[in-house]
């Protein structure tokens, strides 16, 4: 059974979005770092399981993904896609190869 202060905190986030009374420029801000937010806790994710050993080549978990499908439900597909493309080239810049970009977009183009 999911907690009350969770679904609360769910809706919280996103009611961030759709404040009436702020203004655009503060409604594009806030969406800008909630963006932010969720590429850096996607990126940390990838690179945590880039150090989990796997049974066969090319194969992981995909745990990092599971951000850009909460910022699926939450945002929109565009910002889902932009949270992914950003996440798996951070992390192959800084702790993969040509090859483990290439399985993550794919991987991440067939999730959304």
């Amino acid at each position: 059974m999911v907690e009350h202060s969770k679904i609360y905190e769910l809706f919280k986030i996103q009611n961030i979005l759709n404040l009436k009374d702020a203004g655009e420029n503060m409604r594009k801000t806030k969406k800008m770092v909630l963006l932010s937010m969720l590429v850096a806790m996607a990126l940390v994710i990838y690179l945590i399981e880039a150090q989990i050993p796997v049974l066969f080549p090319g194969i992981k978990l995909g745990l990092a993904n599971s951000i850009s499908l909460v910022a699926l439900v939450l945002l929109g597909w565009k910002e889902a896609f932009l949270i992914m493309i950003l996440r798996t080239i951070l992390g192959s810049i800084f702790g993969g190869s040509m090859s483990a970009f290439m399985y993550s977009i794919a991987g991440g183009v067939l999730v959304m």
